[in-house]
């Protein structure tokens, strides 16, 4: 055999190890199929993972195994005999050169300690009651590939909170009401229909009366009466007080009021 033939043949053996032909089909691994969809789309390992458990009728993929070996290769499937590392059986999958290029999700996922770092930066947001109200409402669900669910919506016994798999949409849609939410209170707030403003004698556009600053000063004298000694209140329980009365986020008036108090 030739050096030119060794070349070949020596090429031909890599190209086998990542695409086979089989029944009309071309296969790709795990790995190729990951690199051509994290620069397409910034799909992340675990999106795949979701792809694959949701499958082609879903608006995910099909996996299959041993497509570099069998002609006919077998589906892939996540069971509950896997270890809970769900990541680690993609490993030995291939897919379908075509399904690849051809991919537009159904879906999009983030992981649950991606949304822990998202919701976490998100002011006035108390991460534990916030998830657990979302999941009271059926708002929000916990995905796990192997186990179903994690310890978001489950015991100790089950997968790690940030092992989670989150659709996308559902995060963006609670985040866009959230903020509806929030502007149409500070949109109570500014048309000053309890006469804050008026009482105070202050234009609520002026600088230098932060957004929340006269409202606050308000409930703080209201509280001030109501003490037997006439004390005036901390600005922590005013603020809270107030954001109890508005059903506002306490942080939102904290952050837009003067740092300097009275007492």
């Amino acid at each position: 055999m030739t050096a030119n033939n060794d070349a070949e043949s020596i090429n031909e053996q890599a190209r086998r190890a990542h695409t086979l032909p089989a029944l009309g089909k071309t296969y790709m691994s795990y790995l190729n199929a990951f690199n051509f969809l994290s620069k397409k789309m910034n799909a992340t390992p675990a999106e795949i993972a979701a792809w694959v458990l949701a499958g082609p009728n879903d608006g995910g993929l099909a996996a299959y195994l041993n497509a570099n070996e069998l002609e006919i290769p077998p589906r892939f499937f996540f069971n509950e005999q896997m270890d809970e590392n769900y990541l680690a059986p993609l490993m030995d999958c291939w897919f379908v050169e075509d399904d690849i290029y051809n991919f537009h999700p159904a879906d999009r996922y983030i992981t649950g300690k991606e949304l822990i770092k998202r919701w976490r930066e998100q002011p006035g947001i108390k991460m534990k009651s916030f998830v657990k109200a979302m999941f009271k409402q059926s708002r929000l669900m916990d995905i796990h590939p192997i186990m179903g669910g994690t310890q978001w919506s489950n015991g100790d016994q089950y997968p790690a909170k940030k092992t989670a798999l989150f659709v996308l949409s559902q995060i963006e849609s609670i985040e866009a009401e959230a903020r509806s939410h929030s502007r149409t209170q500070e949109s109570t707030v500014d048309s000053d229909e309890n006469g804050y403003y008026e009482k105070y004698g202050a234009n609520p556009s002026d600088e230098i009366y932060p957004k929340w600053q006269m409202p606050l000063d308000q409930m703080a004298e209201e509280l001030k009466q109501k003490d037997p000694l006439k004390r005036y209140p901390t600005k922590n329980k005013a603020a809270k007080e107030l954001a109890q009365k508005l059903e506002v986020d306490v942080e939102n008036i904290k952050r837009r009021t003067r740092k300097t108090w009275k007492n």
